[in-house]
């Protein structure tokens, strides 16, 4: 019986922690709200300690901003790992996704190419719900396009087409251009300057309305490709 005393006083113990880290964190979150930043860190740490993981991320968020502000890119990196690391996939999927999105894109501006893959990966596991498929795409588009800028072809063709197969399943105009766009790039470097001209031209005619300024990208892409087959009056028509 003196095991389970000693159990029940250590969970009474740990109970009364938790409600003095939760006190601090009441504190120092009024102090935080009236423009002490300064004590960030140590309402994270208390916040911690009292197991409220939702404000936690919210305030990495939020601290992530600011330092991104202060192109202090490894802090803003180190705050949103905090926050993805604590992440339930159950809580708001949109505001997960947009987290890894940019806590991917923050490390592919760091030239962490292989983590920053392996985030906009990991929304994959979003696959079930179509209503998120969009920023499925979103991510799989950041993928091909960091395995074009690395030259890896293959595995560039790979994403597309995963791309396309989601694209069949939702009514998505803006991923059908971008990944159209990467796929012209890829016939360009494949040389195959007549795929990369009807891509243009399929897409130059889905340019209408909110897509308009995109057109000036299948126009760069079919005047490079006239340019590379050697009929450059072409290409100057359609700078």
């Amino acid at each position: 019986s003196s095991d389970v005393c000693s159990s029940d006083l250590e969970k009474i113990a740990d109970e009364d922690r938790k409600a003095v880290h939760r006190l601090a964190a009441v504190l120092l979150e009024n102090l935080y709200s009236q423009g002490g930043t300064e004590y960030i860190e140590e309402l994270i740490y208390h916040l911690e300690k009292s197991n409220q993981d939702e404000k936690i991320i919210d305030y990495c968020i939020e601290n992530a901003e600011k330092m991104k502000l202060l192109k202090n890119r490894s802090d803003a990196i180190k705050n949103l790992t905090k926050a993805v690391s604590i992440m339930d996939y159950s809580w708001n999927p949109v505001k997960n996704i947009k987290l890894i999105m940019d806590l991917a894109s923050l490390h592919e501006q760091e030239g962490n190419i292989d983590l920053a893959i392996n985030y906009y990966l990991s929304l994959q596991k979003y696959d079930e719900n179509t209503k998120l498929y969009k920023y499925i795409i979103d991510s799989l588009i950041k993928v091909a396009e960091v395995y074009l800028s690395k030259n890896s072809i293959d595995e560039s063709v790979h994403y597309i087409e995963e791309i396309e197969a989601l694209l069949g399943k939702v009514d998505y105009v803006c991923g059908m251009l971008k990944c159209k766009s990467i796929l012209a790039s890829v016939y360009d470097i494949r040389q195959e300057y007549g795929k990369v001209q009807a891509i243009c031209r399929s897409c130059i005619e889905a340019c209408i309305g909110e897509y308009e300024e995109l057109k000036i990208i299948f126009y760069n892409h079919m005047g490079l490709a006239y340019l590379r087959c050697g009929r450059a009056q072409e290409a100057i028509g359609r700078a």
